[in-house]
Formats: C-alpha cells, structure tokens, sequence
C-alpha cells in the first residue's frame, strides 16, 4: 500500500517513471519543492508548516493540492503564502503582519479583505472620536487651568493623562484606552499604462497553430482572434507550451503548421517571465534610460520613485536584484514605450500582494489588448475575459478550448460540461440497453416466425379416411373417451402384480402403443375438421 501511495502522488505532483530514480541533488527547484511537498503528504502529520507551497505547480496540481488539504481533516495548518486563490480554499483564519505588528481576521482571504476594511474604518472614526475629545479636554484645561475652574482642570488632567499612559476612567471618559492611529498600508508603486494610438479592430489572427518537438507534442492546431481591448488569459498545465507560443508570436520561436497574421497599428510590449530583455550589467537608472533614450533624467527618477525605487537604490545592478524587483523594473520599461498590446508570462511570480493589486488595477484601467499567461487563478479573475485553455497533445479529447469570462466562471463551465457529459453518458447507457431490449425483442419475433413459417411449410400428416366422414364433435367424444382409457392404461402400470407378469406387460404396453396411435389419428382429423 505504501508503494502504491508513494507512487500516486508523485505522478499527481507531476513527475514521470523516468524521474522516480533520479537523485534529489539533480532535480530542479521546482521538482524538489514538489517532492519536499509529497513527502510531506505521505507522512501524515498533526501540523503542516507550508512556505509557499503552491510555487511551481500548475493549475491541475493546485486543484489536486487544495482537495488533497481539504480532505486532511485531522491536520492543522499554517500556511505562507501569496496564492490568494489559495488561501480562499484552504485556511479559516488570517494573520495579517505589517510593521512589526500582527493582526487576526477570522475566515478566509477574502473575508480577511472585507474584515480589515471594516476594522480600519471603525478604528478610525473611533481614533478621530477620541482625538476631538483629547483636544477637547485639552482646550478646557488650558482655558480653565488657573481660574475658578483649576480644581475640575485638574481633575480633567489627571483622566487625560491616565488616558494617554493607557488606562481610563470608565466612567467620564468615553473610551477606557488610547486608541491608536488606522495602521497605514505600506507605501504602493504607481503604475498607469496608456494607450497613445490604438491598433485595428483585429490585433492578432491566429490559424491552427502547431508546435511541438521530437517525442513530445506541445499545442496543437490553435485557432483563435485577439481583437482590439480583449484580455485573453493563456492557461494549461507545465510543459504544454504556453511561453513557447507567446514567442513564436514574438518571433522568437518557429511554428510547426499552421500560421498567424498581426493587425494594423499593432505594438507591443511583452512581459517576460525570467526578464530575459534586462541588461544585468546596468543599474535602475540605466536600464530605463536604454528603454527610451529621449527620456530625461528627471523622467527617468520619477519613474524609478513610482516604481518604489528611491536614493541608493536606484544604482543597483539590474543583475543583483530581487525577483519582484526585476519585475518592476520590466513595468517601468513597458511604461517607457506605451503599447497598445501587452504579452505577459506569468506576470504575478515573485509579487507580493499590495503590488499584484496596483498591477491589477493598472490592467483593469489599461485600453489596449491582453494575452497573459498565468498560475495566478485570483488575478486571472480580476483581468480575463476570455481564458484559452491548453490540453497537452498526448492526452485524448480536444486539445484546446476558448471560454468566455474569467477563472471562476471557467470553472462553473467546466462543472457544466460534466454534468452534461455524465448526464449524456447517462442517456447513451439507457439507449444502448434499449436497443439491445429491442434487438432481443425482434431476434425473438423473428425466431417465432421463423418457427412458424417452417410449421407452415411442413408437411401435414394425412388423415384416416375411416375418420374422415366423422363430424368435429364425433371426433372430439372419441378422443376424450380415448385418453380415459389410455390413462386407465398408465395406471396399470403402476400395478405391481401386473409388473411381476412380463407377458401380461408385453400385453398391455402393445395395447397401450396402439391407443397412442389412434389418438394421433383422431387428432390430425380433428384439426383437419376444424380448420
């Protein structure tokens, strides 16, 4: 049983016969995350600690890592993660940390987004309740401090500072503690891509395209139009050639068969998933200057101060920065050269949340046209309208679908099919085992007719003239009396004196023999006078 579990969940974690032999040490990073994750699995325990753990899986992996947790009703988990499609599916409680400092928020993501907007909004209009009453109590003691009124001033005072230390007067001041200031989210990159000059209706035809490469078959016979404003997203699980068809329409790769033909006034800018177009040898600043060579400096530092890239920072080589970092310098280049098509591969990796919402704000505000390929299920939702979904070409059925709307609505037509596809297997089931009822049905039938053509077709046996000047009810008196005594004569049988006397046997069987050939007589004329 082990070895049976061992092997199904490498081959859902997606490694192949080939992989199970391999040392650890020759995996890729992905490869070993995903085994670091099945191990994990396979263990069982009371309590999961999950760092990232949806990195370098595919769609169809997630949906079996979320069902795999959901049924893991015993464990407890914590979880980091930036998947916030994820942590819709998984977890039941938040914590929120931001400067030093932890929240909790009871539910998922999205009730976390709710409750914390909720919470901040309350906890100011009680923060700025309670600094009126403050600037109140303190104009009071200022006005009163050396009057007629010094002795409440002070008392005054006394509450304030209580109040101010951490503590209160319940019952003369309205709040019993400090209330602290909303806790301000963390300073957010600016990000506004325009259009200057909008492309032709038609952006980008593409006509049963096909790629693939010895022993492995990537896409196939893609046909689809990216028409102006559309926002495409490109899913399909890893290795089914997503990025390699955003280079083939980049002109970076060959298409097998099939061709593709861009419309009028199309530019483009294409966001790639490793940043191969950055020059890791330039700094920030540089690196912008070479997107566009007319811009000024002055440009090009508020650009880098949109971006979150301020004083030292931005003399940084290209080369030793973070991945999110790279990612917003490749934004910052996109907004250089304003296109009216994007191309984006994997736009998300590396982003932490407050960044992915200025991304997908920008994007949901963008005029041009999309094609982005992403694992990001919770931006796909914010910015598809149309998903294209990727079948590897090994696998049997369609090898690739369009579906209108976003992630979740994929889903729920997904879901659909199903339903549909079960119900039909359903109705196939039922017409097969009518129509074999009906075959059996009509092989009977036949069969019947058959029988009865052959009855028809034989020959009749002839009557006995001695019978035949005998009426139908003269024949049918003689039979009845005849087989009275044919049965008189079965009874004899059974006689045992007459079974001890062989002559008195041989006797009656003749006799017996000799009724039941008469009675056949009688038969055929009887049949042969009632037809």
């Amino acid at each position: 049983d082990i070895a049976r579990r061992v092997d199904a969940i490498l081959h859902e974690l997606g490694f192949s016969e080939r992989d199970m032999d391999t040392p650890i040490k020759q995996l890729s990073g992905g490869q070993k995350s995903r085994a670091q994750l099945g191990r994990l699995l396979l263990e069982g325990p009371d309590l999961m600690l999950l760092d990232e753990p949806t990195n370098h899986l595919d769609l169809p992996m997630l949906d079996w890592l979320e069902n795999t947790i959901a049924a893991m009703e015993d464990t407890a988990l914590v979880v980091v993660s930036h998947d916030r499609y994820f942590l819709d599916s998984v977890v039941d409680e938040v914590f929120d940390m931001v400067d030093g400092k932890i929240e909790q928020y009871d539910g998922n993501y999205s009730a976390y987004t709710e409750l914390r907007a909720h919470r901040r909004m309350s906890q100011q209009r009680a923060y700025d309740q309670q600094q009126a009453y403050i600037s109140k109590e303190e104009e009071y003691i200022r006005r009163f401090g050396a009057g007629q009124r010094a002795t409440q001033a002070r008392g005054r005072k006394k509450r304030l500072d209580r109040l101010k230390a951490g503590g209160g007067d319940q019952g003369l001041v309205q709040t019993a503690s400090l209330v602290g200031a909303v806790r301000r989210d963390g300073k957010k990159m600016i990000l506004n891509l325009e259009v200057k000059k909008p492309s032709g209706f038609d952006v980008l035809k593409v006509n049963h395209l096909s790629k693939g490469y010895p022993n492995k078959q990537l896409f196939q016979d893609v046909t689809f139009t990216l028409t102006r404003g559309k926002r495409i997203g490109i899913i399909g699980p890893n290795g089914s050639g997503k990025s390699t068809m955003l280079n083939i329409f980049a002109g970076d790769n060959q298409q097998d068969t099939g061709d593709f033909k861009w419309g009028h006034g199309v530019a483009m800018e294409f966001f790639r998933q490793e940043h191969q177009t950055l020059n890791l040898e330039n700094n920030i600043l540089e690196e912008f200057q070479a997107a566009r060579i007319t811009a000024t400096q002055q440009e090009i530092r508020d650009l880098a101060g949109l971006l979150l890239f301020s004083g030292d920072t931005t003399e940084k080589k290209v080369g030793v920065l973070s991945g999110g970092e790279r990612a917003r310098v490749a934004m910052g280049k996109m907004l250089l050269n304003p296109a009216n098509t994007i191309f984006m591969d994997e736009p998300t990796n590396h982003l932490d949340m407050p960044t992915c919402e200025v991304l997908e704000m920008a994007l949901d505000t963008y005029d041009g046209s999309l094609l982005i390929i992403s694992h990001d299920r919770y931006f796909l939702d914010q910015v598809v309208d149309q998903l294209l979904v990727i079948r590897p070409g090994h696998l049997p059925g369609v090898p690739w679908k369009l579906y209108n709307g976003s992630y979740t609505d994929y889903l729920e037509a997904v879901e659909k099919e199903k339903k549909q596809m079960a119900g039909q297997k359903e109705a196939d089931r039922k017409e097969k085992a009518a129509s074999e009822q009906r075959s059996a049905e009509e092989s009977r039938k036949k069969e019947q007719r058959e029988k009865e053509s052959r009855a028809a077709k034989a020959p009749r046996p002839k009557v006995n003239l001695k019978y035949a000047k005998l009426s139908a009810s003269e024949l049918e008196g003689r039979v009845a009396k005849l087989e009275e005594q044919l049965a008189s004569l079965e009874g004899s049988f059974a006689n045992p004196k007459v079974a001890a006397n062989a002559q008195a046997m041989k006797e009656l069987r003749t006799k017996y023999d000799a009724g039941k050939k008469e009675l056949a007589e009688l038969m055929v004329a009887w049949e042969a006078k009632a037809e």
